[in-house]
């Protein structure tokens, strides 16, 4: 269920997550996430199958080597809890208007966007452009900044800011050059990259796993029944996995917002700011609590496997219907060919080159073609 969810989540969540984390562009996050996730999910199918060829692992061993890169993943989810950046410093969001008289009262995250610099104004809370002052903060607007004048129109340039100041302290001057630019203040974050090779890794260390767990489901269930268990699988991926994963993950991304566009005065639509901070630890907690989940029905798996296992051990099984419908086919075969050479006189010994039948039990897993032929033969002998 957990891979199913991850990848849900890195098939459409990703550039959202990107954008706003990092605060970055659509198609850049779109691109970024296209461009490190697909090739690690291949790139892991791949080792998967390889490894799983390369060992020859039956079920026992696959659900162990799929329990160990649980692990693994589970302490990577712990390194993506300090690759995050910080949230903008906006005024009337994360930070108090210099000039607001309510400033030694503000509480962060209670967005109130306006200020005694731009009371007159008329802003809109639902138009969201926002200019970096000349003081290193972000405002929603150029409104809200409180400027009067734009510059340069190209440069989207803006002066007499009445709620920007060059410096700290209050004061109710104007000043006549520029003190606003178009776009949201550059912030120090430089973690976009050891995110972006996290992000490779655990991809690859999810999708490693794929290969094994398909070949558990089909060893877990008889021949005749494997089409079947394939199909509710499916059916269960997508009761579980696909379907409530957007709805999940949308309504943590939600719980996030601090500041929703109004629509008929009431606030709806879609989301104009979010506490990324808040975005980051419940989003990779909400994927660290699946994991969790996974790692122990993964436990599970294991230990029914290992009573399977031993129970086959103490009381070998029967053969099953397949089995002897083939063994029946192969005795009309011979019957009309002819036993010819194959026959087994008591009276006569075996071939030089035939190795006693305990020889086999002894580690000769490849005993000579006549052993084997005299194996079946006398086999089939019996039954028929």
């Amino acid at each position: 269920m957990y891979g199913i969810v991850y990848c849900q989540w890195f098939s459409c969540l990703p550039s959202k997550y990107l954008e706003t984390q990092f605060s970055i562009g659509k198609s850049q996050a779109s691109i970024f996430t296209g461009g490190i996730a697909i090739p690690g999910a291949c790139v892991g199918i791949f080792m998967g199958g390889y490894l799983l060829k390369r060992f020859q692992l039956k079920p026992k061993g696959a659900i162990q080597f799929v329990l160990f890169f649980n692990i693994v993943c589970m302490g990577l989810y712990t390194l993506l809890y300090f690759l995050g950046c910080d949230n903008i410093r906006m005024a009337g969001a994360t930070l108090p208007y210099f000039n607001n008289t309510l400033a030694a009262e503000f509480e962060p995250f209670q967005v109130n966007l306006t200020a005694d610099c731009n009371m007159g104004c008329r802003c809109s809370p639902n138009d969201i452009e926002p200019v970096c002052g000349s003081n290193g903060i972000t405002y929603f607007s150029p409104c809200h900044a409180g400027c009067k004048a734009e510059v340069d129109h190209k440069l989207n340039s803006y002066s007499n800011c009445a709620c920007i100041l060059a410096n700290t302290t209050r004061t109710h001057e104007v000043l006549a050059f520029p003190l606003a630019t178009s776009g949201p203040c550059p912030s120090v974050c430089h973690v976009i990259i050891p995110f972006m090779i996290l992000l490779f890794v655990m991809t690859l260390v999810v999708s490693i796993t794929h290969m094994p767990l398909l070949m558990i489901t089909l060893r877990s269930v008889d021949e005749e029944e494997r089409a079947f268990a394939l199909g509710m699988q499916f059916v269960i991926f997508r009761l579980f996995g696909y379907i409530p994963s957007p709805i999940m993950f949308g309504n943590v991304i939600d719980s996030t917002c601090i500041l929703w566009k109004a629509h008929c005065g009431r606030p709806g639509g879609f989301c104009l700011m979010y506490n990324i901070e808040h975005f980051r630890l419940k989003y990779i907690g909400v994927c660290s609590g699946l994991k969790v989940a996974s790692g122990l029905l993964f436990f599970l798996d294991w230990m029914l496997i290992s009573w399977k296992h031993k129970k086959d051990i103490e009381q070998p099984p029967t053969l099953t219907v397949g089995e002897i419908v083939s063994s029946i086919i192969s005795l009309d075969r011979l019957s009309t060919t002819g036993w010819g050479d194959l026959t087994i006189d008591p009276s006569k010994e075996a071939p030089e080159d035939a190795l006693p039948l305990e020889m086999e039990d002894e580690g000769f897993s490849n005993p000579p073609r006549t052993v084997k032929s005299l194996q079946s033969v006398t086999a089939l002998q019996v039954m028929y």
